[in-house]
């Protein structure tokens, strides 16, 4: 597999060998890097569909899909909700290798949203950290650098909370400088000086 490792919770490993063997036409896209979606599109499907235990001509069909099928119109039939074209181009952002069934869901529910999607189109990368909050995010910190900054920083839900809570005493006319705030975010520290003048 060629300096891609998968790890994932998951016997992504085998999966992908699998996947190989099924169909020859899947090993030259998943070592060629012609395309970047490819690998984590192809992981976050595996994932998703539970591909081990599928049995094999049920296995052989879905490696089918994932290298012909439109690749949002797969994820939307797997998931039982739509998934935009825009999603897609997210995906070689992802630290994919290192991502289990759970993010891979946490992630695709996130980026249904279209502010977060646009966001996270700005953001380095996008790691289990990030992806395991951010559906705690208040909408006035879903920000590139906010997102950048908590790829490196868990915080806890009960600062979270306390969070929320303090933004509930602010007006609607008031969020324009919050946002103007949440947008001087760029470091650790930073995000705690924002948290401690809510």
């Amino acid at each position: 597999m060629r300096g891609k490792t998968v790890t994932g919770g998951y016997p992504l490993e085998s999966t992908v060998a699998a996947a190989i063997s099924a169909e020859p036409t899947f090993e030259i896209m998943w070592q060629q890097d012609l395309d970047p979606t490819f690998g984590p599109f192809a992981i976050a499907v595996f994932h998703i569909a539970k591909a081990k235990p599928l049995l094999p001509e049920k296995f052989r069909a879905l490696v089918r899909e994932i290298i012909t099928a439109k690749r949002h119109l797969l994820l939307t039939r797997l998931l039982g909700r739509a998934v935009e074209t825009g999603v897609i181009r997210l995906l070689p952002k992802t630290e994919w290798t290192s991502f289990n069934r759970q993010d891979w869901l946490n992630f695709l529910e996130a980026v249904s949203d279209a502010d977060i999607r646009r966001s996270l189109g700005h953001v380095a990368f996008i790691n289990r950290c990030l992806i395991q909050q951010i559906h705690r995010v208040p909408i006035n910190l879903q920000l590139p650098r906010v997102f950048g900054v908590l790829n490196d920083l868990k915080i806890s839900p009960k600062y979270w909370d306390r969070l929320e809570l303090a933004l509930t005493k602010y007006k609607r006319n008031e969020w324009a400088s919050l946002v103007l705030a949440g947008n001087q975010i760029e470091s650790i520290g930073s995000f705690w000086d924002y948290y401690f003048l809510c």
